[in-house]
């Protein structure tokens, strides 16, 4: 009986990462688009209470806090490649106006994202990486 009972919690716990990556995937795919935890959990099939926990569990991140972090993370590598405007990166990563991007990449990094222009990207993946990355890596 208890073996039985391990194996089911294998599979929950299974089944659970497949619906994390899942998740990864979609925002990965979609970060540039408005990205709403309604719409992952319905494309899913689960519950958004559930999916955010699940998550959270999972990753350590809320998806909110991943979302963001993987914009952030996008943005900084078209900083390095020094070839967009920092309104045309707003844009690509998801975000209506350049202020409001400009004031979630300054609370992220603590800099401006003029500032980071050019810079080299293996020191920007540091950057990011600083911010509580660990436990994705082993996600995505």
């Amino acid at each position: 009986m208890i073996e039985g009972s391990r194996s089911s919690q294998e599979n929950d716990f299974d089944n659970s990462l497949i619906y994390v990556k899942n998740v990864i995937s979609y925002i990965q795919l979609k970060y540039s688009e408005p990205v709403k935890i309604e719409n992952i959990a319905f494309a899913l099939g689960l519950n958004r209470s559930y999916l955010t926990r699940l998550f959270k569990e999972a990753t350590g991140y809320s998806l909110q806090e991943y979302l963001m972090t993987y914009r952030m993370k996008m943005a900084i590598k078209m900083l390095s490649e020094d070839r967009l405007s920092v309104a045309d990166i707003a844009s690509a990563v998801g975000y209506g106006d350049t202020f409001t991007f400009s004031k979630a990449f300054k609370r992220h990094f603590g800099q401006s994202p003029s500032s980071c222009r050019g810079i080299d990207y293996s020191m920007a993946a540091g950057m990011v990486g600083q911010i509580r990355d660990n436990k994705l890596s082993s996600l995505s």
